[in-house]
């Protein structure tokens, strides 16, 4: 039973982590396009716009996780916050030249309370009552 309840919280974790790269991969791509960079470093308008995507699909991120790992699944969204810290931090020492300082410290700071906030939005629809008659 425990053996169980650990693979569904790592399933979760990976999980939500993988829909968010994925979604996040799929926006970058997006605003490549729409938003071209005009010098080496991306306009302001482009980090804005996938700061905030970033944002949205790591609460649809954590919301995920939490549907997986029910119930007492909070180890699922410790490891897909230590997951995202983790990808986060190597990639803000990887583009710390390339990017403001302001960008990468603003997703990574974001991470863990937008993937709290997905959890928690899905914990809320569990635990409401249902109205079926």
């Amino acid at each position: 039973m425990a053996y169980r309840r650990v693979r569904r919280n790592i399933l979760a974790a990976v999980a939500g982590y993988i829909i968010n790269a994925i979604l996040v991969t799929a926006t970058e791509q997006s605003l490549s396009v729409l938003i071209p960079a005009t010098a080496v470093m991306p306009p302001l308008l482009y980090l804005a716009a996938d700061l905030m995507s970033q944002c949205l699909y790591t609460v649809v991120g954590g919301y995920l996780c939490c549907l997986i790992a029910r119930p007492n699944g909070q180890p699922a969204l410790a490891g897909l916050i230590g997951i995202g810290l983790l990808i986060g931090s190597i990639s803000l020492f990887v583009s710390w030249e390339t990017e403001p300082h302001w960008y990468g410290i603003a997703l990574l700071a974001a991470y863990a309370p937008c993937a709290w906030i997905g959890w928690r939005l899905r914990c809320r629809l569990e635990a409401r009552p249902s109205t079926d008659a």
